[in-house]
């Protein structure tokens, strides 16, 4: 094993969620973020109030974009996911890196918050837990989440520089008229 290998699954055993309800909160919002049930619900709260209507699209446009990047990545990879340490949750047999869940949720809040800043109080903590959870289940190795949430930037990045050229801007916010 090679000293990156060995540093990472030390370091994965260390992140591991050991106790009953770090173990399951990282289950949890292991399984919510899968196929992007998580995110659904969030742009359906988000599509509910017109500010952030935009964001909650964007967001979910990122998230789809994410996720497709994502596995192609892993096409090309083929990492083999941690072995030494039992992972929690359900076995998988694609390829470790990039953590696609993570990829997803970093697009997502990035192109959310981008578009509607109030968003950040939730999708931003939302995303930083999706990717801890992913090494909490011990599912990936830590430079397998920093590169998911490398592509996630990029893409939502990209998603909301793509809308703002196809001029998909919202209108902005009405002020009150003021007397003359």
């Amino acid at each position: 094993m090679g000293l990156q290998r060995t540093t990472e699954t030390a370091a994965l055993g260390w992140l591991r969620a050991e106790e009953g309800w770090t173990r399951a909160l990282a289950s949890g919002v292991s399984e919510a973020a899968r196929g992007g049930r998580a995110w659904l619900g969030v742009s359906a709260a988000g599509m509910a109030m017109p500010r952030t209507r935009r964001s909650a699209v964007e967001g979910m446009e990122a998230w789809a974009l994410a996720t497709g990047a994502a596995f192609a990545l892993k096409g090309l990879a083929h990492r083999r996911r941690p072995g030494l340490i039992r992972p929690l949750g359900r076995n998988t047999s694609s390829s470790s890196m990039p953590s696609s869940h993570t990829a997803a949720a970093v697009a997502y809040a990035t192109a959310a918050t981008w578009r509607t800043p109030v968003t950040a109080v939730l999708v931003v903590p939302a995303a930083g837990l999706v990717a801890w959870s992913r090494l909490g289940t011990a599912r990936h190795f830590p430079t397998d989440v920093a590169v998911g949430a490398a592509v996630g930037l990029a893409i939502g990045a990209l998603v909301h520089t793509a809308n703002d050229l196809a001029g998909r801007r919202p209108s902005p916010p009405s002020t009150p008229s003021q007397p003359v």
